[in-house]
């Protein structure tokens, strides 16, 4: 479960994920957006030219570590319930635990109309920073009616941010009120 802390402003709940609520603007239950690799696409579809689902097009390397954000694509609409599903690459997510920083490991940590924090920075604990120190890699929002950034950063054990550009992502979204909540 991800550590809420003291979450304010923009969202006005926040909870750990559950499957069929809320439902993206383009019509898909959140509750099905599901990462399926390429190499599984490209073996049932037949086709070469698929890239990974939910991997970035951003320029770096293909081996360079990087964070995103699955089923979720900047100026995407959405309505309701969010779930939000995070994806790394060449990074491994793993939950504090033992108190040592693991080269190439970390959890994530999402900002809600936020910017990307300098390398060696320490994440907050409070509004906008929601850390996941579990490991875990889902949540569910509910957003204020109106535009936003949410910022996916990768922190290690410590929650200090990283050098590698590719573990810091951000995306806008536009919430809208969902049926229930007109």
């Amino acid at each position: 479960m991800a550590d809420l802390g003291r979450v304010t402003g923009s969202v006005v709940s926040a909870s750990p994920s559950a499957p069929g609520r809320g439902t993206r603007r383009r019509g898909v239950p959140t509750a099905v957006l599901t990462v399926v690799s390429g190499a599984v696409l490209t073996s049932l579809l037949g086709c070469d030219a698929l890239r990974e689902v939910g991997s970035p097009d951003d320029g770096l390397p293909p081996d360079a570590p990087r964070v995103f954000f699955v089923g979720l694509e900047d100026g995407d609409v959405v309505e309701g319930l969010v779930e939000l599903e995070f994806g790394s690459r060449n990074f491994d997510i793993e939950e504090v635990g033992d108190g040592f920083v693991h080269p190439g490991a970390g959890h994530f940590h999402l900002g809600i109309d936020a910017e990307c924090l300098p390398p060696d920075t320490l994440i907050p604990t409070a509004a906008p920073w929601i850390h996941f120190s579990d490991g875990s890699s889902t949540i569910e929002l509910q957003l204020t009616p109106g535009p936003h950034t949410l910022v996916l950063q990768a922190g290690d054990a410590e929650h200090r941010t990283l050098a590698d550009p590719g573990l810091c992502t951000s995306i806008r979204v536009q919430a809208v009120a969902g049926a229930d909540e007109s």
